[in-house]
């Protein structure tokens, strides 16, 4: 068997032998493509789970970025408000103290001066006692029981007289209302006149029941409803001792 009849028996096997190999490669190469292929669409699709993951995390950082940055600023506004509520307050009860200071002072000065013009109130009213007793004094010391008694008299005239002359349309008297003070007793002429004149002036019949008050020194001082009138010699002390007072005031 020569080489060409070897040729001839061995080609086809090696034709078989490249071309089964040729196709074992390019099997190889297709699956080695497909393999990769799907390695690259696998890391990919991690590549793309990853970005979306990352995307999300991203999200939620700059969603809770926000939220602290509200949550911030609320909380700046709310120690604002509580700021300014504080500083309102402080000035609220610095106004407070101040006004109730300011009453304070107020009150008592007010008090002061209450007890001032009570303490010349007193004063005057004890000097005005003292003038009308040393008054009184003097005038038991000058004048005799028989002159005391005569102006008496003329001083319970005289208020009588003036009780006739006075316009009493708006005056109400009630009968359980009515008193009367002398210095002296009256005597039966004086009484029943004072009741006469009573019943003329006010439709009223009473029968005068005087008191007596020797602090009256003289005169007559009687209550008729809303009438209240003091026509007795301390009174008439009194006054004068006011006028003189203001005068010298």
């Amino acid at each position: 068997m020569d080489i060409t009849d070897i040729l001839k028996f061995v080609g086809p096997i090696v034709i078989v032998h490249l071309v089964v190999f040729i196709l074992l490669v390019l099997i190889i190469k297709r699956l080695l493509l497909n393999t990769t292929m799907q390695a690259v669409k696998t890391v990919r699709q991690v590549e793309a789970e990853v970005r979306k993951k990352e995307s999300g995390i991203v999200r939620q950082i700059e969603e809770h970025e926000k939220e602290l940055a509200r949550y911030k600023a609320e909380a700046e506004q709310d120690m604002e408000r509580r700021r300014r509520k504080s500083e309102q307050e402080v000035a609220q009860l610095r106004e407070k103290m101040i006004d109730e200071a300011r009453t304070e002072s107020e009150r008592i000065v007010q008090r002061a001066r209450q007890e001032e013009e009570n303490l010349r109130r007193r004063m005057e009213l004890e000097l005005e006692g003292k003038v009308v007793q040393r008054s009184s004094e003097i005038l038991g010391m000058v004048f005799s029981d028989t002159v005391f008694a005569d102006l008496n008299k003329v001083l319970v005239d005289e208020l009588v007289e003036a009780l006739d002359e006075m316009d009493t349309d708006g005056i109400t008297v009630d009968g359980g209302d009515v008193s009367f003070r002398t210095a002296q007793s009256l005597n039966v002429e004086q009484r029943q006149r004072l009741s006469d004149l009573i019943n003329k002036k006010f439709g009223l019949e009473i029968a005068v029941e005087e008191e007596v008050d020797e602090a009256l020194l003289g005169g007559l001082a009687f209550k008729l409803g809303s009438l209240e009138i003091d026509g007795s010699l301390r009174h008439r002390l009194q006054e004068a001792q006011e006028v003189l007072s203001k005068d010298n005031g």
